[in-house]
């Protein structure tokens, strides 16, 4: 198994003991993924991000998440993360994932994400309104 996680954000104390029983539970799956605990540069909690747990969400939105636990022969069978993709490339291999056999969401707050200036999705959004407001002058 790899649990994938960006290097600013923090396991909870209990996600390997849940990934053990989910396992155990679920051994056909291939693909794990967890709800999040939002937190801010200080480690404050900014929210807890509900989400459905339905895969066809995958496809309006990227309900993956940043922790991803892939077992090793998924990678084998369908390859790695593609340059091509890349900011997104995880998201890419979720949709690749998804359309050849189900990914399991687990309802556990396994891990907290990192908000900060530096963060893709809070960059992409200034990124965005700079673009925007360029457009319009």
């Amino acid at each position: 198994w790899l649990v994938y996680l960006d290097c600013d954000d923090l396991l909870e104390p209990s996600t390997f003991s849940v990934l053990e029983r989910t396992i155990a539970k679920h051994p056909a799956a291939r693909f794990i993924s967890s709800r999040a605990i939002d937190i801010d540069t200080d480690s404050d909690i900014l929210f807890w991000r509900l989400r459905s747990e339905h895969p066809y969400e995958l496809i309006k939105n990227n309900f993956a998440g940043h922790l991803k636990v892939i077992k090793k022969e998924l990678h084998q069978d369908l390859g790695l993360f593609k340059k091509t993709f890349e900011g997104c490339q995880d998201y890419e291999f979720a949709l690749r994932t998804a359309i050849n056999e189900p990914l399991l969401f687990i309802p556990h707050y396994l891990y907290r994400y990192r908000w900060h200036h530096d963060t893709q999705t809070v960059s992409q959004n200034q990124h965005d309104r700079v673009a925007c407001d360029r457009t319009l002058c």
